[in-house]
């Protein structure tokens, strides 16, 4: 795991509940609105997938939105992220940077 990567984990851990334990490629998070948020471990920039929320007032744009019948990372599952799964939308973030990434979160926190 790249040490920004780790660094989004760990800004991730200390504002919001994980939904379990993390697997090698996936790390899922509930915020207190019980929104839910999943971070890919294994990349060198910082990506996420969120739940699909207008995105009014939103620091950033998602990358890609993906349609409930759309095809995703096989460890966003029931496990780590049941609303971000297979037969959910999801938007699909990338962040270069926490100080970005935690601009996003302070904006998904709220929104």
């Amino acid at each position: 795991m790249s040490q920004l990567a780790k660094a989004a984990e760990a800004l991730c851990a200390s504002k919001y509940k994980r939904t379990a334990t993390p697997s090698q490629y996936i790390a899922g998070f509930n915020t207190r609105l019980g929104r839910q948020l999943a971070l890919h471990r294994t990349q060198h920039a910082i990506y996420c997938w969120t739940q699909v929320i207008p995105l009014i007032g939103a620091p950033a744009s998602p990358i890609r939105q993906y349609a409930a019948r759309d095809t995703r990372n096989s460890n966003l599952n029931a496990k780590n992220a049941p609303s971000l799964c297979l037969g959910h939308a999801a938007h699909y973030w990338k962040f270069g940077d926490t100080t970005s990434f935690e601009s996003f979160l302070d904006w998904y926190t709220h929104a």
